[in-house]
Order: structure tokens, then sequence, then C-alpha cells
């Protein structure tokens, strides 16, 4: 419960300099290459209430948000003038409005059942928010929740060990393929040096890297 209160109090205090009040570009950037043709159930896990749930809805897809803060999925709708149908499925709150659905919950206690058959995964601060020991355990989690064949577009950071103690976690590029063995094909789409982020956050550098991983 440590890891869940740590959110939680982040929520309120207002520390939430994670959350961006515009679509994140790597999603539009490589919306094409990681959605492919027709609609499909998007799984956000640790989404907050991020507004790439709205413009993924807006392309017409199918959007499935997991998140823990109670705050933050309320806000997500307050915000954005939805009225959800709630509903208590324990261990899991359900918020319904049009193509979104937002599970809040304890992500490691989400099941495909409530989830439903997801094929895709936008991954921006799920695994980056995680400590080492825990991300096996998370990717685990997250494979047995999504049929074959599905893609997960995932952003990471990369910074010198012992510069910042996280969250966000460095994970380098090995780590991400060991996690993420045995599936079909992982691929890194780009890298991109972040200098004005590493000077803010008074690293020695910062880089991102995208993925695209089929499983």
């Amino acid at each position: 419960m440590e890891r869940l209160d740590f959110w939680t109090d982040k929520w309120a205090d207002g520390q939430i300099g994670f959350h961006e009040e515009e679509v994140n570009p790597t999603l539009a950037k490589h919306f094409s290459a990681f959605m492919g043709p027709g609609k499909h159930r998007v799984l956000l896990p640790l989404c907050g209430k991020t507004i790439d749930i709205l413009w993924l809805e807006q392309r017409r897809q199918n959007v499935v948000g997991v998140e823990f803060v109670e705050q933050a999925v309320r806000d997500f709708h307050l915000e954005n003038g939805r009225t959800p149908d709630v509903s208590v499925e324990p261990p899991v709150t359900r918020w319904v409005s049009g193509r979104v659905h937002i599970m809040q919950a304890d992500f490691f206690d989400v099941g495909r059942q409530h989830v439903g058959n997801c094929d895709r995964v936008w991954d921006r601060a799920a695994m980056v928010a995680l400590p080492p020991e825990v991300r096996a355990k998370y990717v685990a989690h997250l494979r047995g929740l999504l049929v074959g064949g599905a893609r997960v577009l995932l952003s990471t950071f990369t910074y010198p060990s012992g510069e910042r103690k996280g969250p966000p976690f460095s994970i380098s590029d090995d780590e991400v393929r060991t996690l993420y063995s045995g599936v079909t094909n992982v691929t890194l789409l780009e890298t991109e040096e972040l200098t004005e982020q590493a000077a803010a956050w008074k690293l020695s550098s910062l880089t991102s890297s995208t993925w695209l991983i089929t499983i």
C-alpha cells in the first residue's frame, strides 16, 4: 500500500507535474504506426487524468484507463464536462462515459474481465512510475490483460544512475528488451535528448526512448 499512498498524497498535494495540458506529442507522432487501421480498445495503465484519453476517443477508439487515485478519475470527468455512469464491482469502481471506461483500482487487481479485449496499450507514464522491483510483475500482469497480437507504445527515460531518485525512474534500453523478452517484436522507434528537461531536473543528461512492442 505504500506505493499507492505515495500517489494519493501526490494528487492531494497538487504535485502532478507529470500531467500534460496537451496531447502527448509521442502519441500523436506515432499514432498511425501504433494503431494501424480500424478501431481498437486502447488500455492506458496508471492514466491519471490525461487528455490523451479524449484525443484517442475523438479518433473513434475505445479507451480503457486504469487509475487508483479517485481524485484523478473524478477530476478527469469534472474538468472535461463528462457525467459518467459509476458502478462498483469490487475491487474495481467503473466510470463510463462515451467510449471511455476508467477502472478506479490498483492495476494489479484489474483483470481482463474488467478491461475487456484490449489490443493496444499506450504506456506513457506507467512503467517509468514504477521502481525496478515492481516492473517485471507489471509487464507480466499487463501482458495477461491483452489479446494476441496487441501493440504497446511505450515511452521511457534514461539518465545517469544516482542523479535522481524518481519517479520517473530511469529505464535502460536493455531492461526494456529483457522485460519484454519472448514477445513477437520489440522495436526502438526513436530516441531524443531532452536538454531543457535535464537542466530542470538537475541531471547531466536525459534521453527519452519510444518503443513499439508487439505481443
